[in-house]
């Protein structure tokens, strides 16, 4: 369904519009009207209408300062068709500097105001499906950093890529975090929809909400007051058993900071509780772990030395006399872990993440913990039987980061091939799978992606960046960074240092 919104100062040409076009069978519906170009643009703010027909001739505000106005001070703009009794070529040639691509002349024709309305429509249709892939590709993007920094820890690429994502200053800027342990009974489409309520009622536009797994949702943004958060924490209250909030002194503490609500919000239930730096203190310990690398082995088929490793671990855990919080964070961190994996594998076992998430009401020793990390160990080999999966799933990662490195040089498919021991159309597969792209496609999205943050982030020139990003051809650059950003560079830049 679109929208539109009328704009001329002769009541005759408004009530005409409304009626010589059938606009339920073309799928737009009539937002306002206005008699004049002030009252015009205050509606147009408020209604963002999809399309807006305008006179160029009106008292207070003409269509050519309504058309600049909107264009330029709104964020949502909208499509422009331009009525005039003048052919005139200068009124023409100011209209499309703002933007417009249709201009009809009164008298007005019905047939040629239906075709452009449907012109236009389609045009709308088009840049929405491009807008919701990109949001799409913005989401999996923000789920794999932070699933990358909660999980494996704090690299300066993947900082870097947080900071910009949470688009702060700088990676000491303090941040808040508030954390939603979904109701059981919630399935994924629930929590889809839930996530999206929650960022539509985030304090701060830049607030990122984000399920990675685990049945907790996760918001993160710049540190806000405690009285915003809790309100926007009962934006989802009745479908949550428990609401975490704390602060974190920058990006860099992230990893732990999650490592720790997630246990601490598997501890409580029923209320919204501040979590303060007090009761992390203890927290912060320095054991830590790669629960990728753990699940990896297991992918491999490598039970024997997954338990080994695990084990290593909790004899550290019981020479450096960890406290509680360090033993609940690791046994927690390699069950989520296990989560992801299952869920992109396919395999259900919620029944087992269950079971073992109830254990953390209890005293969870040691030997207590030990034990639950082996018998998770083994439930999750002895469920993963598919060769096939398990070895595209090990093998997506090597993949994944195969391109990160590599790609500002001229890669093919046979090059990641003969890197990670796959052939070239079982490569392909496996990106689509992960991606839902093409392997050019992906290319070229992580190579904008570098570009975006190279362009708000340094001084470099455009068409350097252009080539340090493994484009040749500055032409085919801009057109690429276009088709995915919306914005061609230059106008990206000035955005991004507008914001910063």
């Amino acid at each position: 369904m679109f929208t539109v919104f009328f704009a001329d100062d002769e009541p005759f040409v408004l009530e005409g519009l409304k009626i010589m076009i059938d606009w339920e069978k073309l799928g737009i519906e009539i937002a306002g009207s206005a008699e004049d170009g002030k009252t015009a643009y205050d509606m147009i703010k408020e209604l963002e209408p999809d399309i807006v027909i305008s006179d160029i001739c009106m008292s207070g505000m003409d269509g050519c300062e309504l058309i600049e106005k909107c264009m330029t001070q709104m964020k949502k703009k909208p499509k422009f068709i331009m009525l005039s009794g003048y052919s005139e070529f200068e009124y023409v040639k100011k209209t499309m500097r703002y933007g417009a691509k249709h201009y009809l002349l009164k008298p007005l024709d019905p047939e040629e105001i239906q075709k452009t309305l449907e012109e236009i429509c389609g045009e709308i249709a088009e840049d929405r499906e491009r807008e919701a892939e990109n949001l799409r590709l913005i989401r999996c993007v923000e789920e794999d950093v932070f699933r990358k920094l909660f999980l494996c820890g704090s690299d300066a690429e993947t900082v870097e890529r947080a900071r910009f994502l949470l688009n702060v200053p700088s990676v000491d800027t303090p941040l808040s975090m508030v954390m939603f342990r979904m109701n059981q009974h919630m399935n994924l489409k629930d929590i889809d929809r839930l996530v999206e309520k929650l960022r539509s009622e985030v304090p701060d536009e830049n607030m990122l909400v984000m399920y990675i797994g685990m049945r907790t949702v996760t918001a993160i943004g710049a540190e806000q007051p405690v009285v915003l958060l809790r309100e926007f924490a009962a934006a989802g209250e009745n479908c949550c058993d428990a609401i975490n909030i704390c602060s974190v002194p920058g990006i860099n503490q992230l990893k732990e900071a999650h490592r720790y609500m997630i246990t601490n919000v598997y501890g409580s239930a029923g209320e919204i509780k501040v979590v303060d730096e007090h009761d992390r203190g203890d927290y912060e310990f320095g054991v830590d772990i790669d629960p990728d690398k753990v699940v990896t082995m297991l992918l491999k088929n490598d039970r024997k030395k997954a338990e080994e490793t695990v084990k290593r671990d909790f004899e550290m855990m019981k020479r450096k006399r960890a406290p509680n919080g360090i033993v609940r964070g690791y046994t927690v961190s390699l069950l989520f872990a296990m989560y992801r994996f299952s869920n992109e594998m396919g395999i259900n076992l919620e029944e087992i993440y269950n079971e073992a998430l109830k254990q953390f009401s209890k005293s969870l020793n040691y030997d207590r913990a030990e034990l639950m990390c082996i018998d998770l160990l083994n439930n999750f080999a002895d469920s993963v039987t598919n060769v096939s999966v398990t070895d595209d799933i090990a093998s997506s990662k090597d993949i994944m980061e195969y391109i990160e490195e590599h790609y500002p040089e001229h890669i093919t498919l046979n090059d990641i091939s003969n890197a990670v021991y796959i052939q070239p159309g079982t490569v392909s597969k496996i990106i689509k799978k992960r991606t839902g792209m093409k392997f050019s496609d992906y290319l070229a999205y992580v190579r904008i992606k570098h570009a975006q943050l190279l362009m708000a982030n340094t001084n470099r020139k455009i068409t350097q960046i252009a080539s340090d990003v493994g484009y040749s051809y500055y032409y085919y650059f801009a057109n690429r960074f276009k088709s995915i950003t919306g914005y061609n560079p230059s106008d990206y830049r000035k955005r991004a240092l507008n914001k910063g």
